[in-house]
């Protein structure tokens, strides 16, 4: 008879934070481009400046993070422009680059480290560059700079277009409507591109409700909507409420899905591919209704390759690039 196996699996007391980043080396981009060249040659190049967000949404693991950190230390950490420089530095002078992304979850928060950085960044890099933002704690002051600085585009969280149910405890981004409508007037007038994220299937969500949402999406003019199905993380706030309030309706190893109270998440889905099109052309949203109601409604799927390829240019990437990427990660958009 074989002799059994065991094998002890260690759980370490969680160590405290470091506050000094910039100790620790650059993330060693070579052992990834050098085996994947599509990597290496792609048009956009990634760099994190920070570690945690300052916001408490229900959905996100944010809140869990901070409670598991408690008294360990400074939660949002951030490396020295200096040392974000250098490692941009370190990339566009080996590997083709016609863009930069800083995907942060609030690469504006720290107002003084954003205008230093803006000043060098110009001066040092000179590339156009995307990032990650709130909407709070944005002003024409810091939109202008960044403008200045070469920033083509910004992403945020709208996550739904109802105030009362963006600010919902189901949701709790305590964000209202008056803060979208002020910074996406802003980034207009300084011709900054931005990407609006929305979710869908949300607890207690009718038809109407996303259709509403829509509607205030519409009104914000964004480059582009990326809608996405919600997806409830064992753990969150939202997690606890949604299993307190009986609107779960299955248990999987991570995630519980929503209650679909009034039937309509079928019809809601269809806004994965039909969001942009009625944001694009608004005559359409009075007839949203009858559209997205329509069995053959999933036969839209196919303008999500449009949006895409919008987004494809909205980071400057070529669309051989483009297409490249796509095919390589087919099963995730087919």
């Amino acid at each position: 008879a074989s002799q059994a196996s065991f094998e002890i699996v260690a759980i370490n007391d969680l160590g405290n934070l470091d506050p000094n980043l910039d100790k620790y080396p650059w993330p060693d981009r070579p052992l990834y481009y050098d085996r994947y060249p599509l990597m290496a040659n792609f048009a956009v190049k990634r760099f994190l400046t920070q570690r945690g967000c300052p916001y408490n949404c229900a959905y996100c693991f944010e809140h869990v993070f901070k409670a598991m950190y408690k008294d360990k230390g400074k939660l949002i950490r951030r490396h020295s422009v200096s040392y974000v420089l250098g490692e941009i530095k370190s990339i566009i002078s080996k590997y083709p680059t016609k863009l930069i992304h800083f995907p942060d979850d609030t690469f504006n928060f720290d107002r003084a480290w954003i205008m230093d950085f803006v000043v060098r960044y110009k001066k040092e890099i000179n590339l156009p560059f995307t990032c990650n933002i709130c909407v709070l704690g944005m002003d024409e002051e810091m939109i202008k700079a960044l403008k200045e600085a070469g920033c083509c585009g910004v992403s945020f969280g709208l996550e739904h277009g109802m105030e009362k149910i963006r600010m919902s405890a189901y949701l709790n981004k305590k964000i209202p409507d008056r803060y979208y409508l002020d910074v996406t007037k802003l980034l207009h007038k300084y011709k900054i591109k931005f990407l609006a994220n929305t979710m869908l299937c949300l607890p207690n969500e009718s038809l109407d409700d996303a259709i509403e949402s829509l509607r205030f999406a519409k009104i914000l003019k964004p480059y582009s909507v990326r809608p996405s199905v919600l997806k409830i993380y064992k753990g969150t706030d939202l997690s606890r409420l949604v299993v307190q309030n009986k609107l779960c309706d299955g248990i999987g190893e991570f995630t519980y899905k929503c209650k679909d109270v009034y039937g309509d998440f079928d019809k809601i889905r269809n806004l994965m591919w039909l969001s942009n099109a009625f944001v694009k052309i608004p005559f359409l949203l009075r007839f949203a209704k009858k559209v997205l109601s329509l069995r053959i409604a999933r036969w839209f799927e196919p303008l999500t390759l449009l949006d895409h390829r919008r987004e494809a240019k909205f980071f400057h990437t070529p669309l051989i690039e483009s297409f490249q990427y796509f095919w390589q990660s087919r099963r995730i958009f087919l």
